[in-house]
């Protein structure tokens, strides 16, 4: 089985909720395909769903190590910063989100726009 197959099996295990069982076929995907950062970012997303942000972040970083220009690992990182109160890493995890995002994402840019104001704002940062 390739890796599109097994991501594909695996998206559709997080469809249905069964994040644990999703997290095992990204172990093995990353464990076969140690370069496939969409293995990692989507691991991520389920590890950040089944609310182990440690991991989750971990996953996402991994990603971003292989591409660097990932607007979706960083809104996802960003938003995980802001649940373990690591709020400047947030606000620089948003800040690239900003730089990356397509323009279609104009909602998300908006609350990422929305984060920054009110953590910079409570943090006076």
């Amino acid at each position: 089985m390739d890796s599109k197959e097994l991501i594909t099996q695996a998206m559709e295990l997080y469809k249905l909720g069964r994040f644990a069982d999703a997290i095992s076929i990204y172990d093995k995907i990353v464990e076969l395909f140690p370069n496939n950062k969409d293995a990692y970012y989507l691991r991520g997303v389920a590890n950040k769903d089944s609310g182990e942000y440690h991991r989750a972040l971990d996953d996402f970083n991994s990603a971003l190590s292989m591409d660097d220009n990932d607007y979706r690992a960083y809104c996802n990182k960003a938003i995980i910063c802001e649940r373990i109160g690591a709020y400047s890493e947030a606000v620089q995890a948003y800040r690239l989100f900003l730089k990356y995002a397509p323009p279609q994402y104009i909602d998300f840019v908006k609350f990422a726009e929305y984060r920054i104001n009110e953590l910079e704002e409570s943090s006076g940062m």
